[in-house]
């Protein structure tokens, strides 16, 4: 279950075509990041980067270095409209950026058409360099729900409080009495 908001930005193709959206939203342990086109887009491949700003993969003109990005997807099968990556939440800060680049297309008569390099919405890296751009993602802090004093999910064998059975559940430590 996803921790407070999902973040989403549009995937520009060309710069100004809505071809997909990219959505980035985390849990106690995973951030998720998802590519999902739309207005007849497909995905061919892509690359993506999370992390610090100061440790993304850029050259010395301030431009992003593709190459360079941890993750580098190719050979994505045809017709390809969602593409989902995890990564250990542990891993990356509590704020990081994302950026996010596919090549996208569409299909006209079965064939390959508006074939085009694709950004996710945000800051570009370098204003005088190309268009290349990020955006900034902060963690989401994961709420601890409890039903009716019960952690979902957490079961035990037998809960004892003071030598006295009192359930087969984990018991809310807020509760005095039981």
């Amino acid at each position: 279950m996803p921790c407070g908001d999902l973040m989403q930005v549009k995937l520009l193709a060309g710069q100004t075509k809505d071809a997909a959206t990219v959505t980035v939203f985390n849990d106690e342990d995973y951030v998720y990041v998802t590519y999902e086109t739309k207005n007849g887009y497909y995905i061919n491949n892509a690359h993506l980067y999370a992390g610090s700003l100061q440790n993304a993969p850029i050259n010395n003109g301030g431009n992003p270095v593709l190459g360079n990005f941890p993750v580098i997807i190719s050979g994505i099968p045809a017709q390809t409209t969602l593409l989902a990556l995890t990564f250990n939440a542990a891993d990356l800060d509590a704020a990081f950026i994302v950026a996010a680049k596919a090549e996208v297309y569409k299909l006209t008569n079965g064939q390959m058409t508006d074939k085009d390099g694709a950004w996710a919405e945000g800051t570009e890296f370098n204003p005088k360099g190309n268009w290349a751009t990020y955006f900034e993602y902060e963690k989401q802090e994961c709420e601890l729900t409890l039903i009716d004093g019960c952690i979902p999910g957490i079961v035990t064998n037998e809960v004892i409080v003071n030598r006295k059975k009192v359930g087969d559940h984990v018991l809310d430590p807020a509760q005095s009495t039981y």
